[in-house]
């Protein structure tokens, strides 16, 4: 009887555990389109800034129509795999959660309409309190609640606490001087800082901003006094991406 509850309960629990959310940067109505999201005034680094810092992370997409609508965003704050924390967002947040996105630009002599919105985080009605992973969500407030969310962007706020020392080389475990490259790192801790590297810290490598390779989770390799080293794993392989492949000539 007890094994056959204990089934029954983990079938019961099983739904709960599928529906826990993963956020990502993704567009969720036909109705927008050119999403982007990275640090303001620098198009090409990710949407990361330094706690209690100038910085802000650069939102803009467009929405293809000129209808007024009335958007707005919020913001929750996500744990390292971004799920949601339990966090309560007064302790996470300054001001308030849940605001009116900034009023947009309409195109003008174009082929399509379209309204143009751009919003910088942190701002005058919203700053954050601590480091982490984060999420914003923009929403129409007058949609149906099936219809609601528009679109999502993950954003990360960092403390500096640690020293980061890595390398890229083309002389990798699978290869040498071929079409991959190979990560290493070393992480300098202060002393008693970290007690477990293997649960304490959590690794996310992302090449070129990608998010379909990307690798999380990998072990220390070697730990020795404050240094927490990171190599000759087969997820710090990456193909390299090079459009011009080796060839050879010869004459004759």
């Amino acid at each position: 009887m007890k094994q056959r509850l204990s089934t029954i309960l983990l079938l019961l629990m099983m739904p709960l555990l599928l529906s826990a959310q993963v956020y990502r940067t993704q567009i969720l109505s036909p109705k927008v389109m050119s999403l982007q999201a990275h640090l303001a005034d620098a198009w090409n680094k990710a949407p990361v800034i330094e706690l209690h810092s100038e910085q802000q992370v650069s939102i803009s997409f467009d929405e293809m129509s000129h209808e007024y609508l009335r958007l707005a965003y919020r913001i929750r704050h996500c744990n390292a795999d971004w799920q949601a924390s339990s966090m309560n967002e007064l302790d996470y947040l300054e001001g308030f959660s849940e605001n009116d996105l900034p009023e947009g630009a309409t195109s003008e002599a174009t082929t399509v309409e379209y309204t143009h919105y751009e919003l910088n985080l942190p701002n005058d009605d919203v700053r954050l309190k601590l480091s982490g992973n984060y999420v914003v969500e923009i929403f129409d407030r007058d949609a149906a609640e099936e219809e609601a969310l528009l679109l999502q962007v993950c954003f990360s706020v960092l403390d500096r606490k640690i020293g980061i020392d890595a390398k890229v080389s083309a002389q990798t475990d699978q290869a040498y001087n071929d079409k991959y490259q190979q990560l290493s790192f070393e992480l300098q801790t202060p002393m008693g800082m970290i007690e477990r590297p293997d649960s304490d810290i959590k690794i996310l490598i992302r090449q070129n901003r990608r998010c379909d390779n990307q690798v999380f989770g990998i072990p220390p390799y070697m730990t020795s006094g404050n240094s927490i080293r990171y190599q000759h794993h087969p997820s710090l392989v990456f193909a390299a991406g090079n459009e011009y492949r080796r060839f050879e000539i010869s004459s004759h």
